[in-house]
């Protein structure tokens, strides 16, 4: 951090260094000001050394409050706004202002976008659930003719929109999967079952197309 420091105050040394060098050019320039060289070497090391001093003094006051921000960086919890630490000056005052009203437009800009995430969900799982009443209804049609063949191949298709609708919707309700779902032992094989009976329209579908193009 003193490196930055010291790039970030280059006028100043610059500055002082231009002032200094000045200043021994007109004590030695002019006839008027009898000064000795042990003199010259004195006067040149107090004005260093003050200004050293009065460099350290400012890095130390200047970067406590951006060093206990780089520290809370470092270990930044959710309610940071909360834990930054006690401004020193107006300058850190200032950082400290735009930091919280920085936090403050984040937080109502994720409170807007949460809101019309919200109603996108719920407009979309509305949605779903009327299109699954017509799939419903469906399937009741298909299952009343096992027999036809014509009727398997509409089943087929119908799993795919089915699958794809309840998909979605499962996305859908996926930021709240925790109060939606309950956790509870099962069956595995009564799971594998269902799922295989629910599929099995679907896949005999794909082998008798196959079974179609290998006779061709």
């Amino acid at each position: 951090m003193f490196i930055r420091y010291v790039d970030a105050r280059k006028s100043w040394i610059l500055l002082f260094a231009g002032l200094l060098g000045l200043a021994n050019a007109l004590i030695l320039l002019d006839q008027g000001i009898q000064v000795t060289s042990t003199s010259l070497v004195y006067f040149n090391a107090i004005f260093i050394l003050s200004f050293l001093l009065f460099f350290i003094w400012r890095f130390i006051r200047e970067t406590k409050y951006a060093a206990a921000l780089a520290e809370l960086q470092e270990d930044m919890a959710l309610d940071w706004i909360e834990t930054l630490p006690e401004p020193g000056d107006g300058l850190d005052q200032m950082t400290n202002d735009i930091l919280r009203e920085a936090s403050l437009q984040f937080k109502r800009k994720l409170s807007d976008y949460k809101e019309t995430q919200l109603i996108e969900n719920e407009f979309t799982a509305s949605w779903i659930h009327e299109v699954k009443t017509p799939l419903t209804a469906m399937k009741l049609i298909l299952d009343a003719r096992p027999s036809d063949p014509e009727i398997r191949k509409i089943e087929a298709e119908w799993l795919r929109v089915y699958l794809l609708v309840d998909r979605q919707l499962h996305m859908t309700r996926l930021p709240a999967i925790e109060s939606d779902y309950v956790l509870e032992l099962t069956s595995i094989q009564r799971l594998v079952a269902e799922e295989v009976r629910e599929l099995a329209p679907w896949c005999m579908e794909k082998i008798w197309r196959s079974v179609s193009k290998e006779r061709m």
